[in-house]
Formats: structure tokens, C-alpha cells, sequence
């Protein structure tokens, strides 16, 4: 066959030189080749998919990270709040314990142990009704002649009052009580003056608190015959439960005990009342012994000695305002 006739570039050859590859002008690119324009679209398209990875992956760490943060700022501003109201509870407690505290020696207004004692000899041995409303404070419906012929008729049951001994001040339901330890006769029968100051200025004792009175009498109120009574009284807890208290789910039973009557008293207040959280809140106090001025109310079918406790009138045995158990 004969050859096909070609042409040469010459300036391919002619600009040459030696030693240099020959210049093949352009040359088409193998299908066969391991880079075509599919896979430079695919090349392109991961590329940009891996700045969005890396775009959401940045913005969700920010993300992350600003929750992060506004949790750690939370829980140290709740830390510090924590702190801070734990901080006023102590120091609240502290100061409840020493307003309770039996040497606690209130700044004003203060008696002093000499003043007491003074005030307690003569009271007691004052015979003048006209200076009775001098020491002490009485019921209106006492009368000054009455008042020293209470006093007379204890001083034949019991002996005439020694030596007083200072006990100190307490700070009990908004008032200042000064107590004096009073010892009678030779069997050494034992009263507590409870002094407070009146709006006059003057110190005086609480007569019905000395007398531990009762409306009505321990006799009508042990017969069972009155529906209501009011009595001072030491009060503790106990687990006494039958009759119409026999559910303790629904009842708290307590002990009530006087130094005038040889019975002991069960009564009981109601769960979760005003009556039992007064109660409990008396008892908190971590006193030695616990006086309460209570009114309490006799069920019918219920046993001689059992009772219900309808009013906590008082924390101590003189009343001085409105009802404990108000502030529950």
C-alpha cells in the first residue's frame, strides 16, 4: 500500500534544540485515564462537604460549649445563693438559741438578779391589799383583798417562803420573763415567780403563773364534769393510744403532769394541727422541763383521764398575749 502523505511541523523542528523532548502540540486525554471530569466534580463536591462538616461541627462545639458555660454560671450563682441563705438559717439559729437560752441576758429591758430578789421578798410579805397591784400582776376579776388571802391560805399549806434564788431572764413569745425559784415551809415545796415589766416601767410577778391557776378547779376537771378547762401544766410526749385516740395516724399523745394533782393526764392534738406543730416547737427548745398553758376539752366515751388539746394558750404558765398556737 502506498504511504500516506504527511506533513511536518517544522517549527517544531526547527525550534528545537538538542536534547529537549519533541513538542507533540496538544494531546487527548485517555478515556481510560484515572482523572476525568466526573471525578474532579466529585473531588470538588467532597471538598465542599467536608467545609460543611467542618462548619457544623465548629458551630455545634460553640453551641455545646455556651451551654456548658451558662450551666457552670447558674450553678455557682445557685451555690452562692445556697450558701448565702444557709449563712442567715445559721445565723438565725443561733440566734434562737440564745434568746432561748436560760442565761440569756437580753440588753434591755433587764433585771437585775439583787432587783428580783427584792421584788419576790416583798411581795411575800406584803399583807396590804393596796399595795398589792405594787409586785403583782392579777386577773381582773381578782380583787386585791382576794389576792392576799391566796397568798395567806398558801403560806398555811405550804410554809412560808425562804430564801429565793435567781434564775435568770428568758425571752419568751415577745416578752422578757425574769424567774425566781421560790422555796416553801420545810418540805421545801417549790413555785416559780415569773416577773415581767409592765408599760409603766415597773417589774412585777405574774400571780397566776406563782399560783399555777386553773379554771375550773383540778377536782371539777378530773370528775370529768367540765367540757372545757384551762391548766398549767408540764408537758412531754408518749405513746398512749386507746379510745377515740387510739388511731395514731391521726393523733399525737402527750403526758400531762402538775405538782397540785397526783393523776397524770394523756393528751392528745390533732396530726399536722397548729395545736401539735405549737407543741413541737415548745418542746424544740431543749429545755430541761417544758410548762405549757393549755386549753383542753373532755370527748364523751372517752376515759377519766384522757383529753383533747384545743388551745395552745401560752409556752410558759403566764399568758402573755395573743395565743402560742396563732403563729401556726
Amino acid at each position: 500500500m502506498p504511504d500516506r502523505p504527511f506533513s511536518r511541523n517544522s517549527k517544531v523542528s526547527t525550534d528545537r534544540k538538542f536534547g529537549e523532548p519533541p513538542l507533540l502540540g496538544k494531546v487527548m486525554r485517555s478515556p481510560d485515564s484515572a482523572v476525568t471530569r466526573r471525578g474532579r466534580l466529585k473531588t470538588r463536591r467532597r471538598k465542599k462537604h467536608g467545609i460543611r462538616v467542618r462548619a457544623w461541627t465548629a458551630l455545634l462545639l460553640i453551641v455545646t460549649l455556651s451551654v456548658i458555660l451558662v450551666m457552670i454560671a447558674s450553678y455557682v450563682r445557685g451555690k452562692s445563693q445556697v450558701s448565702d441563705d444557709s449563712s442567715d438559717l445559721f445565723r438565725s439559729m443561733q440566734v434562737l438559741d440564745s434568746a432561748f437560752s436560760r442565761n440569756n441576758e437580753p440588753e434591755l429591758p433587764s433585771l437585775s438578779a439583787d432587783e428580783g430578789l427584792a421584788i419576790v421578798n416583798a411581795a411575800f410579805a406584803n399583807t396590804e391589799p393596796a399595795r398589792v397591784m405594787d409586785f403583782f400582776i392579777i386577773d381582773e376579776k381578782n380583787d386585791p383583798q382576794t389576792v392576799i388571802e391566796s397568798l395567806m391560805a398558801l403560806n398555811r399549806e405550804e410554809g412560808a417562803v425562804g430564801n429565793p434564788q435567781w434564775l435568770g431572764e428568758k425571752f419568751i413569745q415577745g416578752r422578757i420573763l425574769a424567774h425566781v425559784l421560790v422555796s416553801r415551809g420545810e418540805t421545801q415545796q417549790k413555785r416559780i415567780a415569773q416577773l415581767a415589766i409592765g408599760k409603766d416601767g415597773k417589774w412585777r410577778i405574774d400571780l397566776d403563773s406563782y399560783l399555777r391557776k386553773v379554771e375550773p378547779s383540778w377536782d371539777t376537771i378530773l370528775s370529768g364534769k367540765a367540757e372545757k378547762s384551762i391548766v398549767r401544766v408540764f408537758i412531754v410526749k408518749d405513746s398512749y393510744y386507746n379510745g377515740l385516740y387510739a388511731d395514731e395516724t391521726n393523733w399525737k399523745a402527750y403526758r400531762l403532769e402538775s405538782p397540785d394533782i397526783s393523776e397524770t393526764l394523756f393528751a392528745y392534738a390533732m396530726k399536722d394541727s397548729p395545736q401539735q406543730f405549737a407543741i413541737d416547737q415548745i418542746m424544740s427548745f431543749r429545755a430541761s422541763i417544758n410548762r405549757v398553758t393549755l386549753e383542753i376539752v373532755k370527748k364523751p366515751g372517752t376515759e377519766k383521764r384522757q383529753f383533747e388539746i384545743s388551745r395552745v394558750i401560752a409556752e410558759n404558765w403566764a399568758i402573755t398575749g395573743e395565743d402560742y398556737d396563732k403563729a401556726f
